[in-house]
């Protein structure tokens, strides 16, 4: 019963920390607006359809899209975490050539990542704001570039701030922890 409790204690504290400090943040579903900001500078080739941004025989250095007057993010760390800037669910297809999604932020300073993109596959790429050097609080914008070798089409359907994983693994804990005491007392009853 007591570990019941403090299972159901642990996930509301997590939850309430992770809701309320605004750790899950949908900066850009790439519906008809931007969530945060303004969409701007948005290249020729790339559309935006069903939450989706879709880029289409893009190539060079290609400005994706950018997102400015951010303002800052809302996002109160618990502990040692750092926020990620997620690019979710980059699918491309089999494309040969040298192909990188490049991000910029502009905040406390403008510094940039890069990140390989892997051909026939769909996945999310992280970028850890501690490797920005940039506190998530005076963000102002975000630009995405494509650089590569050969014109590639891929969509992207998503940019968002997030916990690192250790945070989520937290929450999953807590959650599975609810559930046992729950079921506990389900069978307690019977």
């Amino acid at each position: 019963m007591k570990l019941a409790g403090l299972a159901s204690l642990a996930l509301a504290v997590c939850l309430g920390a992770n809701t309320a400090s605004a750790n899950f943040i949908d900066i850009d579903t790439f519906d008809a607006a931007a969530q945060v900001g303004n969409r701007t500078n948005v290249d020729a080739s790339v559309g935006f359809a069903g939450g989706k941004l879709v880029a289409s025989s893009t190539t060079g250095f290609s400005t994706l899209f950018e997102i400015t007057g951010i303002g800052g993010l809302n996002y109160s760390a618990t502990g040692t975490e750092t926020p990620i800037l997620r690019l979710a669910g980059v699918s491309l297809g089999a494309q040969a050539g040298f192909k990188q999604l490049q991000v910029t932020i502009n905040g406390n300073a403008a510094t940039t990542q890069v990140a390989n993109l892997l051909a026939n596959t769909t996945q999310d790429y992280d970028f850890n704001f501690s490797a920005f050097n940039a506190d998530i609080s005076s963000l102002t914008s975000i630009t995405v570039d494509y650089i590569g070798a050969n014109p590639i089409s891929f969509t992207i359907n998503g940019l968002h701030a997030v916990p690192e994983p250790t945070t989520l693994a937290l929450i999953g804990l807590a959650s599975v922890g609810g559930l046992f005491g729950a079921r506990r007392r389900k069978v307690a009853k019977a």
